[in-house]
Parts: C-alpha cells; structure tokens; sequence
C-alpha cells in the first residue's frame, strides 16, 4: 500500500514539472511584479530559457535596459515592455535575441543623446520590429516630443553637461560587528538642479522602514548629491549586498553593490577546565565556541606549540566532539593548556591547566658509605612524584633534626654530616612521601676511629707489596727456568774450550784485544769446567765461586781444574803437557775427596804494568770453602 501510494505521488510531482517546464519554455508572463532591477542591473538571468517563446514585462516600472539584460533567450520571438517609461536603452541590448518579431514598447521620456545613436545604425535598425514602437524622446529639448522613428541619426549628440545622474561615489564594502551602527554613502552628479531621487536595495530589493539621511552639496560643474544609508543596532540579518539607485527625469543609474558583512565575535560553548590525571591513563580536554564565521579552534601549551604528547604519538584531536585527548599521560605533559577560538571578527582564549599524578619513585639507589672520624659524609636522595614528594631522613628509625653538624641542601635531598664521628653511625632512611603513596630507601654508615682505620690502611698496603713480591719472584723464577732450558751441554763446552785455549796461546795481535778477549773466555769456561768435575766426583760440591782472573793461564783436565802460574812474560801458547807437569808439582786437587774441590788462585800482584798474561805473584788462596786447605 505504502509502495502504491509513493507511486502516486512521484507521478503527481513529474506532472507538475513536466507542466510548468511547458508554460515557461513556450510563455512568461512577469508582468506588475516590480522586476525592474532583472533588467536594468542583472546579469544572465535568463540564461537556461533557450526554447523561451514569449516574455511580457510590462509594468515593472523598468526606466533603464542592460546590455546583457536579455542574454541567452536565442529563440525568444515576441518582447512586452509595456507600461514601463523607459528613459535609456544601453548600446546592443537586443542583439541576443536575433529571432524576435514582436517588440512592445511605449515610453515618453527616452534621452535620445549619443547613448541611444546606435538604435539608428543600418545593422540594428533594418532588424528590429518597429512597427510594435512608440517611444518618444523626453531629452534634450531639440529632440523632446519626437518619435524615435523620425530622428535621424546626427540627432542623437552628446551633451557636455548631462542631467542623467552619474555615480562618482560608490558605497564601499565593510565587515562589522553584530550590534554595531554602520554608514553607507552613495555620491551622484547631475547637470539638473532637481532633486535626485535615491532608492537603497539590498539583495536587489528595496528597504523599507530604513533611517536614512540625505543630503546634498553643490560643485562647480553642476549637483552632487549624497545619499548616507544609516542602519543601527546591526545584526546577522542584515548582511547583503547594499546598493545606491539614483534617478531623475533624464535617466537612472546604479552605484556598485557593496558587501556588508555582519560578524559575530567568538564565544566558547564549551569552556576547559582544570584536570588531575595519573600517569599511563587518557587527559581529556573539552574546547568549543561559536561565531559568524564559524571560528578555527587552536590549542596551546605553556604558552607555545611543542606538544611532546604530540612528538611522541599520543595527542588525538576530535574535531566533531570538541574534545582534545592525551593518551598514556606523562609528567612532561603537565602544564597549562590554552585554547583559542579565533575569526574574522576577533579571537578568544581559554586556559586549563593539567596536573599528571605520579606516586613518589627514587632516581637512584644510595650506596653505603664507610669514613674516617672528622671526614664529610653526603648522602643523596633524589625522589620524583606529582605532587611532588616531602623527604624525611631518620637515623636507625628516629627523625633526624638540625645541628650544628647535621643540614639538608637542595630541598632536603642531601644530607650533609661535617666532623663525622663514631656516634654517626648506623642506618639512615630517606622516606618521600605525597598524596598518592610512600616509598624509602635505606642506607648504612659506618665512621671508622683513627686507630681501625690506619690498620685498615696499613693492611692494604702490606697485601699490596705482598702482591708485588709474589710478581717478582714468579718472574725471577721463570727467568731461571728459561736461562736452563737455553745453556748448551758439557762437551760443547769442553770443545770450546779447547779451542779457546789453543786460540788464546797461538794468537798475538800486538792490539792486545785478543789478549783481553782470551782472559773474559777463560773465565767463562773455567767455570763450566769446575762444574764439569763437580759433577764427576759425585756432585760433592754444589757451587764454586772463582773471582775475576787477572794473571794466570788455565788448563782444563777431565776432573780437575788447574792453574799455571807464569814467572815471565813469556806467552802461554806452550805445549799442553809442559804446563801439565808443571802444575802438578806444585798444586794438585785430590778428585776424590769428599767435600769439594778448593781452587787455587793467584793473589793479584800490586805491580800493574805488565801484560795480564804475565804471572807476577807466587801465593795462594783457595775459595769456595775455607776449612778445606790449598792443595
């Protein structure tokens, strides 16, 4: 039934269209509605009516037609103007409509000057229907009471001082406030000394029961009359497009349309207020207000546009609910928040501040502290929170108060104790503490007497050289252990010695470099040789010590080591077994013997200036043990 009834209806509504589309595509009939303004200032207002057949106008007190007046009725055929005193026809106001036959027009009053010359012209005046005219000119007084038809086309001259009016003041446009007064002027000249006749239109209708206030000044070339346009208490209303209509008996013209614009200053709908949220939860901010136009809303905080809930991610503006969101609030998003509504007319603003919550929370952990009696003992508690948190240091759980020795810097979150002594001792306790909890931390301080703490320090410093001389001696060991692993065997040994002994006796620079080379390797292997024969006779000798020989010359046996001392300068390159046999008669080294070996050495003589392979002392010492006697 619905479905039915809906069906009825649309047909109803697409006869009606299609009815009124046929009486204004074939006929229009506009007359006695005071329309005058659709001709004389109007642009295209018939554009869209191209099948437009008849148009009649008659009696809409029409006094001057527009150029583009009847733009865009191209098959129009038949014009009525009728009743309408016509005083001016602007230059091809008839060339849009190239297919019109009727043309009906009466008017007494046209000024045929120079304006109206192109009626005239061959082109226009073949093609228009003036068989359905009869205009007659009002102006100037050689042409008044003439038909238009008779006038030919060296009638229609230009006057130096026109009694048309002419607009040499337009109104301006303006922007105002709701509830204000406002002034529009409206400058005319005219050659005539009549008064001119002022009509004000808004949005192309006349005003009524408007105040107005005329007045008029006269200048050299002629009138000039003003026209004010008062309007008081302005409201939203009266916005429009404002114009000045001046017209006399020779014609009438229009000043430009000036835009009055009615402003509503800003007002807040919705006001911010105050907020307190704990941190990791969503501040809500509520911002709306009214205006003509219609104002931009902007927020602000602490006075600038750096929002780190913005930089971060966690802003959320809701345009259509006017609400401003933070999410997961922080405590650098605390502060003062402003918003501000601002138009054309003005701007206004609005602050909320935001307090973000946060239960009390320390930095850091305080560390233990232990010094001596008379030194500076600083504690540290750095506490955060929202409210922010009062501090409160105990000592083994009673308050500690001021002193001479005892203050608190940096609001209470250092402790400072000067001179400390042992009775400073023991547990301290910062407790911070604000509207949304309590939260402590402990720490122990231990002051040490003079006495413990130079035990202290002494015993530190012998584990230290303890450490330096384990370091050492690891070090001198493993030295020793690489020098063994590196010296060469016995027979190597032996064989150079030898060689350096035969070396030594058969070699005689005159430099006396070989000289002292042979003594420095003759030491050297003197002691490898008498720990060859330790080790021979049983190792019964764990070492034996030789002092630096001077002047003597060695022979090494298999298991001894002995000595020849030279009575002369002469050199020791003699046979091997001469010195042998001389060495044995004098010294000998029972092998044999338990205890070790006694080696038999020449004292140095106090003469020093003979060569150092001559032998110039005859005594005797033995080393290395001095119970045992020299061979």
């Amino acid at each position: 039934m619905i479905k039915i009834i809906i069906f009825y209806l649309l047909n109803i509504i697409c006869e009606t269209y299609l009815f009124y589309k046929t009486i204004f595509t074939f006929f229009s009939q506009m007359d006695h509605n005071y329309l005058s303004w659709l001709i004389e200032d109007a642009k295209e207002t018939f554009i869209g009516l191209r099948n437009l057949k008849k148009l009649s106008l008659a009696n809409n007190k029409i006094l001057f037609i527009k150029k583009e007046a009847f733009s865009g009725l191209d098959n129009l055929d038949e014009l009525n103007l009728l009743q309408n005193n016509v005083l001016e026809i602007q230059d091809e106001a008839f060339k849009y409509m190239p297919n019109l036959e009727y043309l009906y027009l009466n008017s007494s009053s046209l000024v045929c000057d120079c304006s109206m010359s192109w009626l005239k012209q061959p082109n226009i005046i073949e093609n228009l229907p003036f068989d359905y005219i009869n205009a007659f000119c009002g102006f100037p007084e050689k042409n008044k009471g003439k038909n238009l038809k008779e006038i030919s086309l060296t009638d229609f001259s230009c006057l130096e001082n026109s009694p048309k009016p002419m607009i040499i003041f337009h109104p301006e446009s303006k922007m105002v406030l709701e509830r204000q007064n406002i002034t529009l002027k409206c400058g005319v000249n005219s050659s005539s000394t009549e008064k001119i006749n002022f009509v004000w239109k808004k949005d192309n209708h006349d005003l009524e029961s408007i105040s107005t206030n005329h007045y008029s000044t006269f200048e050299f070339n002629g009138m000039t009359q003003f026209s004010v346009l008062n309007l008081y208490n302005i409201s939203m209303s009266q916005s429009g497009k404002y114009q000045c209509v001046a017209s006399n008996e020779f014609g009438i013209t229009y000043s430009n349309r000036s835009v009055l614009s009615v402003v509503v200053y800003p007002f807040f709908a919705k006001v911010p207020g105050n907020s307190s949220v704990k941190t990791g939860l969503t501040a809500k901010l509520e911002c709306a207000a009214n205006g003509y136009p219609a104002p931009q809303i902007s927020w602000q905080k602490d006075g600038g546009t750096d929002f780190p809930a913005a930089q971060e991610r966690r802003m959320k503006v809701m345009a259509r609910d006017d609400v401003f969101l933070i999410v997961d609030v922080k405590l650098v998003d605390m502060g003062i928040y402003s918003c501000t509504a601002k138009n054309v007319a003005g701007m206004i603003a609005a602050n909320a501040t935001l307090n973000v919550l946060e239960p009390p929370w320390f930095k850091s952990e305080m560390s233990n502290k232990q010094v001596r009696v008379g030194e500076e003992v600083v504690l540290e508690c750095l506490s955060y929170g929202s409210p922010k948190p009062k501090i409160k240091w105990m000592k083994d759980g009673v308050s500690l108060t001021l002193s001479n020795r005892h203050f608190f810097t940096a609001e209470n979150q250092h402790l400072v104790i000067m001179e400390a002594n042992t009775d400073d001792s023991g547990t301290y306790q910062c407790e911070i503490t604000n509207s949304l909890g309590v939260n402590s931390q402990k720490v122990d301080v231990l002051v040490m007497p003079l006495y413990r703490s130079l035990i202290h320090e002494y015993t530190l410093g012998v584990v230290v050289i303890v450490i330096i001389m384990c370091i050492i001696i690891i070090s001198a060991i493993w030295v020793l252990f690489v020098y063994k692993a590196k010296r060469p065997s016995s027979n190597l040994i032996n064989s150079a010695d030898n060689k350096s002994l035969d070396s030594s006796n058969s070699k005689d620079s005159g430099t006396g470099e070989s000289t002292k080379r042979s003594q420095e390797q003759l030491f050297n292997e003197s002691l490898n040789a008498c720990e060859k024969m330790n080790n021979n006779v049983g190792n019964l000798s764990p070492e034996i010590n030789l002092p630096l020989l001077t002047h003597a010359s060695v022979i090494l046996g298999e298991n001894s080591v002995k000595y020849k001392h030279s009575h002369t300068a002469s050199p020791v390159q003699s046979s091997t077994t001469e010195t042998h046999e001389t060495v044995e008669d004098q010294i000998k080294c029972v092998n044999i013997s338990e205890k070790s070996c006694s080696i038999p050495v020449p004292l140095p003589s106090k003469t020093q200036d003979l060569p150092s392979i001559v032998q110039q002392s005859n005594s005797h010492d033995c080393l290395h043990d001095p119970t045992i006697k020299p061979c």
